[in-house]
């Protein structure tokens, strides 16, 4: 028997598995990475840091 065959509309097909996956990695992130801190900032802390424990050692060098 020689009758078409019917294919359903392309709308309804389903892709292939790896072209869904193309589209997956290729999707924007929505959620971008938190920026860090810019370095002069740590530099300045990290001697303010130093600055007060040094102080602290001489205070209680001089109370003693």
């Amino acid at each position: 028997m020689n009758r078409p065959l019917l294919r359903a509309p392309k709308s309804l097909r389903r892709r292939p598995y790896r072209a869904s996956r193309a589209v997956i990695a290729h999707a924007p992130l929505e959620y971008s990475a938190e920026r860090t801190a810019p370095r002069w900032l740590l530099v300045l802390a990290s001697a303010l840091a130093v600055l007060v424990v040094v102080e602290l050692i001489v205070g209680l060098a001089v109370i003693a």
